[in-house]
């Protein structure tokens, strides 16, 4: 007797701590359309699932799954389900009722859910999953940047007295046709009054292989003028850096204007870094401003230009997809 008691008092007390959720439906259920409910489950949780057709009709579908897609109880085209589910786990589970037919039902439907644990409001929020699928053969767009010569001359300029004296120049006009998708460009220059000077200077002038070494990134090729050695040179010059109508007023020896950070006056020899003019041709103007010497120049002109190239590569296409995530406070 005492031991049935104790029994008893045990059910009490367990009941006494549970709560029960009860979901009840009892009507018609419309053609082609479900009904979905979710639980949020802990150990000991238990779902009770009892629904009934109307007479001479049966319902579609039922399904109980846990989150996100285990199926753990099916039946289709039924006319009673009576289902009972201990859970042993902290899950999510979602039980989907259908009508898929043409025409309404009439059911009588009850889910009890019980817990010994608070019940739990199942909320939902967006969340996203990422798959890989197929392999593919894609081109990725790689951009270098090359040093590329443009031009290479060496002239001899007069001195300004011949120049009035004898019909000589003792300025010369040099137009640059910059590569296209050049980025910045670079000239080096050295003069003096011996030709022979100027001219082994002038063939060791190798601007473009000494860029190279700093094109990896723009940090290091803005060191490149501070860094490279200039070339030897013994005489001065001016050089100018013209755009097309101040270039033919240098070339007739009228005021003219030149861009300040690219041209050097009273120059003997170095390396100067131009950014891109909008206009193509650019030009040069080199003045031999001594009234008694004429000199011999060498000039070398470098362009950084930016190559594109499509390499293949082998990528899986990402496969993105969008749901709703449960979730409980």
């Amino acid at each position: 007797m005492r031991n049935h008691l104790l029994l008893l008092f045990s059910i009490l007390n367990l009941n006494a701590f549970s709560q029960t959720k009860q979901v009840a439906f009892k009507g018609v259920f419309e053609p082609n359309s479900q009904k979905t409910y979710w639980f949020h489950t802990q150990n000991g949780d238990m779902l009770t699932v009892d629904i009934k057709a109307g007479k001479r009709q049966r319902i579609s579908s039922i399904e109980v799954m846990a989150y996100p897609d285990k199926i753990i109880f099916a039946e289709s085209n039924f006319k009673v389900v009576e289902e009972q589910f201990n859970f042993i786990d902290t899950q999510f589970y979602k039980v989907t009722i259908k009508n898929d037919r043409d025409a309404a039902i009439k059911i009588d439907a009850s889910l009890q859910f019980t817990s010994k644990e608070a019940l739990k409001k199942v909320q939902f929020r967006p969340a996203s999953d990422t798959t890989y699928g197929y392999q593919t053969t894609m081109l990725r767009k790689v951009e270098n940047l090359l040093p590329q010569t443009v031009q290479s001359d060496k002239f001899f300029l007069n001195s300004r007295s011949n120049a009035v004296v004898k019909g000589g120049k003792n300025r010369v006009l040099l137009p640059i046709n910059l590569p296209q998708n050049t980025v910045e460009w670079y000239y080096v220059l050295t003069a003096s009054r011996d030709e022979n000077e100027v001219k082994n200077t002038r063939n060791t002038f190798n601007l473009a292989s000494e860029l190279t070494k700093y094109v990896d990134n723009e940090n290091s090729l803005k060191q490149a003028v501070t860094t490279i050695a200039p070339p030897p040179s013994a005489n001065i010059c001016d050089v100018y850096l013209l755009d097309e109508s101040n270039a033919k007023l240098f070339k007739e020896k009228e005021d003219f204007e030149y861009d300040i950070t690219s041209s050097r006056e009273n120059y003997k020899s170095g390396i100067i870094n131009v950014k891109k003019a909008n206009a193509n041709p650019v030009f040069i103007g080199i003045n031999n401003s001594n009234n008694i010497y004429g000199i011999h120049v060498g000039i070398e002109v470098v362009a950084i230009v930016k190559d594109q190239n499509y390499l293949p590569e082998e990528r899986r296409i990402p496969i993105i997809t969008s749901f709703l995530q449960p979730y409980v406070d």
